[in-house]
């Protein structure tokens, strides 16, 4: 159990060793909200896998991406274009003030760091 945006939360870790490789999370005894893999064996339906480079799949991140939130504040989430509901978190190396996102040509060099999975559709 934990708490996110102020809710309780229950949420089962996937381990290899130290390693998340997998978390599902959503309310206790009611339904998964979100699903986030980690483990760079399992890709996307669409073959979008861990470490893959933003480039690989997207040229801008106008519309589709946006900044993350919670713990992942510092990374970039864009929406999977044949699913509303899966998303890549890119990861990368930026030094630009907190709350602004990186412009198309640092995200180009940045990676996939978890696939997502969300219950609720995201814009």
């Amino acid at each position: 159990m934990g708490t996110t945006n102020g809710q309780i939360t229950a949420f089962y870790q996937a381990l290899d060793g130290n390693e998340i490789k997998l978390l599902i999370s959503g309310k206790p005894k009611a339904q998964v909200n979100c699903v986030e893999v980690m483990d760079a064996k399992i890709a996307s339906v669409w073959g979008v896998k861990i470490g893959d480079a933003f480039s690989a799949h997207y040229s801008k991140a106008f519309e589709v991406c946006q900044l993350a939130q919670g713990d992942d504040a510092r990374n970039v989430e864009c929406v999977e274009s044949q699913s509303k509901h899966v998303s890549y978190l890119y990861s990368g190396d930026w030094n630009g003030p907190e709350g602004l996102m990186p412009s198309d040509d640092i995200l180009q060099t940045w990676h996939v760091s978890k696939i997502i999975w969300h219950a609720q559709a995201r814009d």
